[in-house]
């Protein structure tokens, strides 16, 4: 196994220039010096990275978080409240699910770490005014007693114009109801009313229970929101949004094009099935990918049209094409068990690609990002798992893995730098989003600048973090 920490490569190649610099030259008779050779280094190579974490604000740890992003690096992020179940509220009072935002969340931060941006702020997206704009078909928000207005926003997902698309699931006492809904924060307001007019249903509980084919038992089942963007950074193309619902017998994707969504009404469900994922299987044994387990997650994919199976009970990440054919992308095992949903990051952060002398037909020249906390390894006690990954690390810390290349690069435990309210090895980010990387990314003769930034929840202090790859060339 190769260890292949980013800060190494630096700290041997000042140790070549220092033994350089102390061998003196052999001989009484001297020849004048010879003029000082220009530098081997490419103007723009990169000496060294490490990655910045830094601090944006403060939630409750240990909670079920969801976070999203924008087209102009607003960030919003909803818990779910300790106590409620899918159908909503079981006799408890809890439910009062609320969705914050922070607007420009690539500001700088101050010395201290802390980011120097807009205060975060309650949107009126909040389970009490969900309820009221599933209303509409009947539904009583008024509760008495124990019976109170309850649920979950259980995920989030940014649309290409600002909006914010969610699932959840609630109602009050023994009545539930679950939407797939559309929140236009500008058009917004601290009011009720306000409030409820930038609340769209976009799918209520009788079209997502028949869509689904689960009936009643949709109520059991728990929603995982996904955006596909077209592989480039172009911006053009088609955006997708992906629906995945699942309990432990059944399980259902819906796609839909939020550009095309109308200004009223509700979405056609029995026309958003895409046909390639209703039935997922591996290309190696044609035995289909089982989506109901709890420890097998979804995650967008490479390129517009294409998800990531990460199955940790086998140790393995699975590339899954339009036509739901499942390749394995590349082994889990061995790394820890918290490992993070892998994101698709379209630039070649690390160079694997670009330096490989593998023989390879793959076109994305990207990579997949992964966070992994220090914990135990994934050790798969089955024959049929995959060899472990070829990486070293000391964790925490970053994996970038390179399809091209087919090859891995950690930034480890020594390579996170952060503020002292920030423990580093306690670290627990589940999840990472890209987000824009501010006033950082400088100009092709800058010496430091940030090539990419992402934002995380993490569980173990509550913190919403934002984690910029800092070079020095």
């Amino acid at each position: 196994m190769r260890y292949d920490s980013i800060g190494m490569r630096f700290v041997a190649l000042f140790e070549m220039i220092l033994i350089a610099s102390v061998v003196p030259a052999s001989g009484c008779d001297r020849s004048p010096p010879a003029p000082a050779a220009a530098s081997s280094s490419a103007p723009d190579e990169v000496l060294a990275r490490h990655v910045q974490v830094e601090s944006l604000a403060q939630a409750l740890p240990r909670r079920v978080t969801h976070l999203a992003v924008d087209g102009r690096n607003t960030l919003y992020w909803t818990q779910e409240t300790e106590g409620t179940t899918s159908s909503a509220v079981s006799g408890t009072s809890g439910g009062g699910d609320v969705l914050y935002m922070l607007p420009d969340a690539s500001a700088p931060a101050s010395g201290v770490g802390t980011v120097a941006s807009e205060v975060p702020r309650a949107t009126a997206l909040t389970t009490f005014n969900i309820l009221a704009a599933i209303q509409g078909s009947g539904f009583r928000v008024q509760g008495s007693g124990k019976q109170k207005p309850g649920g979950s926003i259980q995920s989030i997902c940014a649309g290409p114009d600002g909006e914010v698309y969610f699932y959840f699931v609630g109602g009050v006492g023994n009545v539930t109801q679950a939407c797939l809904g559309r929140f236009d924060p500008r058009g917004g307001g601290s009011g009720r009313a306000r409030g409820a007019e930038s609340i769209r249903i976009l799918a209520d509980t009788k079209q997502l229970a028949d869509a689904t084919g689960m009936g009643g038992s949709l109520e059991l089942a728990r929603g995982t929101l996904l955006v596909q963007k077209p592989n480039d950074n172009s911006g053009a193309g088609t955006t997708r949004v992906l629906l995945f619902l699942r309990h432990t017998d059944g399980r259902a994707i819906f796609a839909f094009e939020p550009r095309r969504v109308g200004s009223s009404g509700t979405l056609d469900l029995s026309l958003s099935k895409p046909q390639g994922f209703s039935d997922i299987r591996r290309g190696d044994t044609n035995e289909p990918v089982d989506l109901t387990r709890e420890d097998c997650d979804l995650s967008t994919g490479i390129g517009g049209d294409e998800l990531i199976v990460t199955d940790r009970r086998l140790g393995a990440l699975y590339r899954v094409d339009s036509l739901g054919k499942a390749t394995l992308l590349a082994s889990l095992v061995g790394l820890p068990e918290g490992v993070s949903v892998p994101t698709v990051v379209n630039d070649d952060l690390f160079a694997q690609a670009s330096s490989s002398r593998t023989t390879t037909t793959e076109s994305f020249k990207g990579c997949v990002l992964l966070f992994a906390p220090d914990g135990n390894p994934i050790d798969p006690p089955i024959s049929a798992r995959p060899d472990p990954a070829n990486v070293r690390m000391s964790p925490p810390g970053l994996l970038s893995y390179s399809p091209a290349a087919r090859t891995w690069v950690a930034m480890d435990q020594g390579d996170l730098h952060a503020p002292g309210e920030i423990t580093v090895r306690a670290l627990r980010l589940a999840q990472l989003l890209p987000i824009g990387v501010g006033p950082w990314a400088g100009t092709p003769n800058t010496p430091i600048r940030t090539s990419a930034a992402f934002v995380a929840y993490d569980a173990s202090s509550g913190l919403l973090v934002r984690l910029r790859l800092v070079e020095r060339r």
